[in-house]
């Protein structure tokens, strides 16, 4: 895991000034995210190519989701009910499933 880690390649030089990460993953993909101040989506940049993170969601994967500005999360467990925290302007509210 170590000689992995050697590998990968983190550039944060450019957080200060600019908001600006880069990251070199083991499979040599090179990841760029440049926050926007007073936004909460950065400009990304895979391997070259500019990404629109607008309509990506927060959490997208078989057991969690969490489509951007949706203000739900929700959670599917094999064999179990799925469950949701919804945020709320009272409040989060938790709503279990079948």
């Amino acid at each position: 895991m170590k000689t992995a880690l050697h590998q990968t390649e983190i550039q944060d030089q450019d957080w200060k000034t600019q908001g600006k990460l880069t990251y070199k993953s083991l499979a040599g993909d090179r990841l760029t995210l440049t926050y926007q101040k007073n936004g909460g989506i950065g400009d990304a940049v895979v391997n070259g190519e500019k990404r629109i993170l607008e309509k990506w969601p927060v959490l997208d994967s078989p057991y969690v989701q969490q489509p951007l500005y949706s203000g739900q999360l929700e959670v599917k467990v094999p064999s179990q009910p799925a469950w949701r925290l919804r945020g709320t302007l009272m409040g989060p509210i938790w709503e279990s499933g079948q």
